[in-house]
């Protein structure tokens, strides 16, 4: 995902105020807050942690040597800014994060913002599974493609995801998840334990060889589930899906 498809306006302004302001800043200046942002617009360019760093120029090294460059972003930037055209809503995690309602994000970006990645680090395991569970933020985070392709995907994880309407989703689990398994207590039991769980939807893996990002769909709870390895489960959003979203995402069931 590159710079210029964010749609979040938060992470905008503050990608704006980062090249206009603050390359001279020293890391240890920057609010927790902020530096998950700049950890997620580390990762929207790079693939690996930063070995040495003290400023915030030193992580951008290629954006800040280059004005013509910086100044390109920031026109980009501002046009998307003045072109948004939703007003994105905090997340209710039981904890602070830039990630909003609604917004597109790269993998990477989800990560960083949820602590999974740091500058300094990116753990390997999780960044190809559908489901991620973060147990000391007691959150299970969801990455559903909803066309699948054999070119992508093995048989074996061709879920049936779709939505049922605007507030229910229809989610296929792994094929090993069965309802008496810890997975898949925990899934059923999420409510009643205060754990969450938070959806990421994309409609296709790539377009024109290009990764596509996930809309964050929100929070939901567990409604019923059929079946076991795999489990159906429905979900209810706490939060309507997009009408321009809602479409692609009934298709599976619409034909």
């Amino acid at each position: 995902m590159r710079v210029i498809d964010i749609d979040s306006a938060e992470f905008i302004k503050f990608i704006i105020n980062l090249l206009r302001n603050s390359g001279d800043v020293c890391l240890e200046e920057i609010s927790d807050y902020d530096q998950k942002m700049l950890t997620m617009l580390y990762y929207s360019l790079y693939n690996s942690p930063i070995q040495n760093y003290n400023k915030v120029s030193d992580i951008f090294q290629t954006i800040f040597a280059n004005e013509a460059v910086k100044d390109e972003i920031l026109e980009i930037l501002n046009y998307k800014y003045q072109n948004i055209d939703f007003v994105e809503k905090p997340l209710n995690l039981g904890f602070k994060t830039p990630l909003f309602l609604h917004c597109s994000y790269a993998r990477n970006q989800i990560f960083s913002a949820l602590d999974h990645y740091t500058l300094l680090n990116m753990p390997s395991h999780g960044q190809r599974e559908g489901v991620i569970h973060l147990k000391d933020k007691n959150l299970d985070v969801f990455f559903i493609t909803l066309n699948k392709t054999e070119k992508h995907y093995s048989p074996s994880t061709m879920y049936e995801d779709f939505a049922v309407n605007e507030t229910l989703f229809h989610w296929q689990s792994q094929s090993t998840t069965s309802e008496n398994s810890p997975t898949g207590i925990r899934y059923i039991n999420h409510d009643s334990n205060g754990a969450r769980i938070l959806l990421f939807v994309r409609e296709f893996k790539e377009v024109n060889n290009r990764a596509q990002p996930f809309i964050c769909i929100g929070t939901a709870r567990y409604v019923s589930h059929t079946g076991s390895r795999p489990m159906n489960i429905t979900w209810r959003l706490d939060e309507d899906m997009p009408a321009k979203f809602l479409k692609s995402a009934r298709k599976m069931i619409l034909g």
